[in-house]
């Protein structure tokens, strides 16, 4: 007898139940065509809540595939056509061509297909088109009833469970009901209430309320402009290859879904109002087309000290990677800078939005500067002593006939000009080394938001600030900021800095 695979599919868990036209039916249609072609099922292949656009993504599928390379598999058993695939693009005929390469037949209660012969590859081909096809009918008519009820009633989404939803919003698809949860309601009030009353650093509301964890402003930017706190539900884009594109005024809609809200219309306005009030002179986070690596040239490696710089390849890959790695020196991971960039920003946020991380760290760049100070006023003084006994021995040399009065006067000439700058180094007033206590505010202000500044404005700052980071690449797609040093300017030249930068 020979040997076959039986192959089931459904792209939602609920179609598996005995209740529906799913598994269950799929599985006595596989064994009755079986035993119609005398074959024997070795293996039953269940795919729950699998896409037929999917399946190669899928390792039971793939582990089948390469079992139909074994002799004695004569193929596989399906209820129809789409269990087998639903294609989305060419790449996904492969599936036919092990078929055809290995000889395995393809079996349902309708028909056995032959990928060798032509006619069956021809019919297979078109089959799988036309899958496709019904596939996006499928998707469309879905997208259509979801936005039907969503513009009727209010209701979210079938299926979305948590995802998506709002910090302390709740939806139960049984009711068709929104509500609020606490105690994470309490924290989204909290928010309202802080930034309403002057604060207005993300960071810091985000410390005091748990909102986001530690440095994500971007979640407490989130809650601040979500209308469902004050009981509107309201459509305003649509998701399109997942991104969010903006709906028509036409084709907007809102539904008054909770009643009392959490938050008042009328905070809800003001709250709205200051935001777009610091949007609009806020430079936007950096596109696409700007150049990759915001940091690099300001990160040096964690494992090994050396210098890390952005590599891209012939691919256009942008990548940070250690300088002491090609010359293998180092075995520090490289990471991808579309990767690393959004994760050290939120490491800075952290950091250097943070009056007391910030202030620990102004206080080591002063005592660095202290050292480097008097490091160079000690060299300064050595030089001096140096010139001194240079200008001695030209006189002496003078005396003893060595040099003429033009010889002696030139060389005494050019040792008193180096001698006279040294003093005047010496004489000069010590840079002052503390920040202006306006200007450290606004510092922390522009870290505590550091994911909306474009490129060019981050790497200026980093640059006027003296910045430098150690990173490592502890796992794969994670980099991790292991210490933030950075140099403390003249309080005159930083605030020209920031000036100029457009920051008042």
């Amino acid at each position: 007898m020979q040997k076959a695979i039986a192959l089931l599919r459904v792209s939602g868990a609920a179609q598996a139940g005995a209740d529906r036209e799913g598994l269950p039916v799929q599985r006595e249609l596989c064994q009755q065509t079986a035993e119609r072609h005398g074959l024997e099922i070795v293996q039953w292949v269940e795919l729950k809540g699998v896409s037929g656009a999917a399946v190669l993504d899928d390792p039971r599928f793939v582990a089948m595939l390469d079992r139909l390379q074994e002799p004695e598999i004569s193929g596989v058993i399906v209820r129809e056509f789409s269990r087998l695939m639903r294609p989305e693009n060419l790449e996904d005929y492969k599936i036919l061509e092990a078929f055809r390469k290995t000889g395995a037949l393809l079996y349902s209660p309708t028909e056995t297909l032959d990928l060798r012969n032509f006619s069956d590859r021809l019919v297979s081909v078109i089959r799988g088109q036309i899958e496709a096809e019904e596939r996006e009918k499928i998707r469309e008519r879905t997208s259509a009833a979801r936005e039907r009820k969503r513009r009727m009633r209010g209701i979210r989404a079938e299926g979305g469970g948590k995802i998506g939803m709002p910090r302390g919003v709740a939806f139960d698809p049984k009711t068709e009901q929104w509500s609020y949860v606490f105690p994470e309601a309490d924290k989204v009030r909290e928010a309202f209430r802080l930034f309403l009353s002057g604060v207005h650093n993300f960071s810091e509301i985000g410390r005091r309320t748990g909102i986001g964890g530690d440095g994500k402003s971007w979640a407490v930017h989130s809650v601040l402009r979500q209308p469902l706190y004050t009981g509107v539900y309201r459509v305003d884009r649509r998701w399109v290859k997942g991104r969010a594109v903006p709906r028509s005024e036409g084709e907007s809609y809102e539904h008054q879904v909770i009643d009392p809200p959490l938050v008042s219309r009328d905070d809800f306005d003001r709250a709205q109002k200051i935001l777009a009030e610091r949007a609009a002179h806020r430079p936007r986070r950096k596109s696409h087309d700007e150049k990759p690596g915001v940091y690099g040239g300001f990160t040096e490696c964690g494992v090994c000290g050396s210098a890390i710089y952005v590599q891209t390849d012939a691919k256009g890959y942008a990548g940070y990677i250690c300088g002491n790695r090609p010359h293998k020196k180092c075995n520090a991971s490289q990471i991808s800078t579309r990767l690393a960039d959004p994760q050290i920003d939120t490491a800075l946020e952290r950091m250097l939005g943070s009056p007391e991380m910030l202030e620990r760290l102004l206080d080591a760049a002063r005592e660095g500067g202290e050292r480097r100070a008097a490091s160079q006023a000690g060299e300064t003084q050595r030089k001096l002593a140096e010139l001194e006994n240079r200008r001695v021995r030209v006189k002496d040399a003078y005396e003893a006939g060595v040099y003429d009065v033009r010889e002696l006067q030139k060389k005494v000439g050019n040792l008193d000009g180096e001698i006279s700058v040294l003093r005047g180094l010496m004489e000069r007033e010590t840079v002052d080394l503390e920040l202006d206590p306006a200007i450290q505010r606004q510092v922390i202000d522009i870290f505590s938001e550091w994911g909306f500044c474009t490129r060019d404005q981050k790497r200026r700052l980093l640059r006027d600030f003296q910045i430098r980071m150690r990173i490592t690449v502890p796992v794969r797609r994670v980099v991790a900021v292991e210490g933030v040093e950075i140099g403390v300017l003249c309080s005159a030249f930083m605030y020209k800095k920031m000036k100029r930068l457009g920051i008042e």
